[in-house]
């Protein structure tokens, strides 16, 4: 299976010694060489909005969806608060939890961080976000969750609004990820 470690390589590793435009698979897929090669993300419906550039993006997670492995600090997780919704349940009138959250609205990604990503060539950003915060704007309850104070639909201070006129700010487009669903997929809210 030599060869297919020599296709994957020259196909999804840009470093390699050999790579699509050799074209040496041995016979294994036909790829377009030299010239002729068109990069496919030339092709795609929104290159013109990225400059004609490819994406070139970073995942801005654990903002509006905690997840311990990205939030490790956050809380003390345990089997009793696991993620956002069972977190949100323990902080139901719990003031010193709610603000918490809202305060790691407004502090987890700042302005300076859009800077910094726009910096590094990064056009582009995908923001994970839970159905919660749309909730309202959807005449559903959004209980147990803590939501923004915020209205999404008319308050550019919202949270969400907020970082992605950070990221329009500084050249980065958003890719508003729907990251938890209601109901679950997987037991946690995450999914």
């Amino acid at each position: 299976l030599g060869y297919l470690s020599t296709y994957i390589g020259g196909v999804f590793n840009t470093t390699a010694g050999i790579g699509p435009s050799s074209c040496s698979f041995n016979g294994m897929a036909h790829l377009w060489c030299g010239a002729s090669r068109v990069d496919p993300w030339k092709k795609t419906p929104w290159v013109g909005l990225l400059g004609d550039n490819p994406i070139r993006g970073v995942n801005v997670g654990g903002l509006f969806v905690l997840e311990p492995w990205i939030n490790k600090g956050f809380t003390t997780w345990n089997d009793d608060i696991r993620d956002q919704y069972t977190y949100c349940k323990a902080g139901a009138g719990n003031t010193s939890l709610s603000n918490s959250l809202k305060k790691h609205w407004d502090s987890f990604y700042t302005e300076k961080d859009f800077e910094l990503m726009a910096s590094y060539g990064i056009n582009t950003a995908r923001v994970p976000v839970g159905w919660w915060y749309f909730a309202a704007a959807a005449q559903q309850d959004p209980a147990p969750y803590i939501t923004p104070d915020e209205d999404i639909l008319t308050d550019m201070n919202h949270p969400i609004t907020r970082v992605i006129s950070f990221a329009a700010k500084h050249g980065i487009h958003v890719i508003l990820d729907l990251h938890g669903a209601p109901g679950s997929q997987n037991g946690l809210d995450n999914s």
